[in-house]
């Protein structure tokens, strides 16, 4: 909201996060019980909406410090909990689309501020968690997650059910949407799309990169307006996947974004006094001055290696010998012996480099490459100009990012 992030508890307080400097400020009563959702509205950027116990969404409005005012309340039900809600443009109107613990959608007019459409979720006494809308100038679809696991997916003007989907085992907790697709996961770990072709609703695939319930969907776009979806859970991490639409969906896995570093981004080589830095779309080789220096110079940059393929380099590293690898983790493994002329660096091909297979971290000693890839470890004898295969592992970790080779 107005450029700034906000947050709410199950005590009823609204906060405001501050990044910058490490702290939660602005601290706010939402008046209205446990806050379920907050929900922030394009059109009217100071405004922030609090999806409240007592059944009512509290509206507030931020000033220029990000202190928040209480302005007014909207009742969506009375004896249930509002838990999600999502606006909605209906032509020349806009309306609030409410979702509540009664397994009921209510849709608030913006102008009134009353009830003008109530639509029920079939099942055993359902909650709906989650919904989201995709309108345009033809059309309106309101799709809901709800306790049940079913995605409902609804025309928003007229109130009727358009598909019901139940492609998930536990609660539906959070949609999203983008273009033409419906994402939605909840606490069975399950990614799923759905995709509309000619104003039919299907299944297109799913993903189950999390192993605990997945809390939060949200879709961001490039600069070229390419959609990509971003998916949180208890585990920790996040996961990326392309959203553009259902195939690109189903053909490429996500991408883990883990809250801490795997593979180092600085690695360094005291035996040719050569240090790696890893930038994500290339990697620069330093020289360093020698310990026996007396008074140690400025590292050098010697040489600079971009990325063998689309996506960003996921470790580089020099080993004894002047080897040099790096890897992007998804496409390609390349490795390169460096030439030095105590000037400048340049490479030289390794025979058998090309059959290195997409590997996420690297390790050598005595003669001998390892590289972690998914769900194996490969080994590799190194001569002067050639690499060897020497074994395969099968390993438990689907994505080792660590890797050490011990002497012997």
């Amino acid at each position: 909201v107005a450029g700034r992030c906000y947050g709410a508890t199950a005590s009823g307080i609204l906060f405001e996060v501050d990044f910058n400097e490490g702290r939660v400020h602005h601290e706010t009563d939402g008046l209205g019980g446990a806050v379920w959702q907050v929900l922030a509205d394009a059109r009217a950027p100071a405004r922030l909406d609090a999806c409240c116990d007592d059944g009512s969404i509290r509206v507030f409005e931020c000033d220029e410090q990000g202190a928040l005012s209480y302005t007014g309340a909207l009742r969506v039900a009375t004896g249930a909990r509002c838990l999600c809600a999502a606006w909605a443009e209906l032509g020349d109107s806009r309306a609030l689309f409410a979702g509540c613990d009664d397994g009921t959608l209510r849709r608030i007019d913006a102008a009134t501020g009353r009830s003008s459409l109530r639509l029920t979720v079939d099942g055993d006494a359902p909650r709906v968690w989650s919904v989201a809308t995709l309108c345009d100038t033809a059309s309106c679809t309101v799709a809901s997650g709800d306790s049940t696991g079913a995605v409902c997916l609804w025309d928003g003007v007229v109130g009727s059910l358009l598909r019901r989907f139940a492609r998930h085992d536990a609660d539906v907790l959070c949609v999203a949407i983008a273009g033409d697709c419906v994402f939605a996961a909840g606490a069975d770990s399950k990614v799923v799309c759905l995709e509309r072709h000619a104003d039919e609703w299907s299944f297109a695939a799913a993903h189950r990169p999390h192993v605990l319930d997945v809390r939060a969907l949200c879709v961001s776009e490039d600069a070229e307006g390419r959609p990509t979806l971003l998916s949180g859970a208890l585990d920790a991490k996040l996961c990326a996947y392309a959203a553009s639409n259902g195939r690109s969906f189903a053909e490429r896995r996500p991408a883990r974004l883990w809250p801490f570093p795997g593979t180092p981004c600085v690695r360094a080589c005291d035996a040719t006094r050569l240090a790696t830095c890893n930038h994500g779309a290339h990697a620069d080789v330093w020289r360093l001055a020698s310990s026996s220096d007396a008074a140690p110079a400025e590292p050098v940059l010697a040489l600079r290696v971009t990325a063998p393929g689309p996506h960003n380099l996921a470790f580089a590293c020099v080993f004894d010998g002047g080897l040099l690898v790096v890897g992007d983790g998804a496409t390609r493994t390349r490795c390169m012996r460096l030439n030095d002329d105590g000037d400048a660096l340049s490479t030289e091909r390794v025979a058998g480099a090309r059959r290195l297979p997409p590997s996420l971290a690297a390790a050598s000693n005595d003669g001998v490459l390892v590289l972690a890839c998914a769900g194996r470890i490969v080994a590799y004898d190194v001569s002067q100009n050639e690499l060897t295969p020497r074994c395969s592992i099968a390993c438990a970790c689907p994505a080792p990012a660590l890797l050490t080779v011990r002497d012997g």
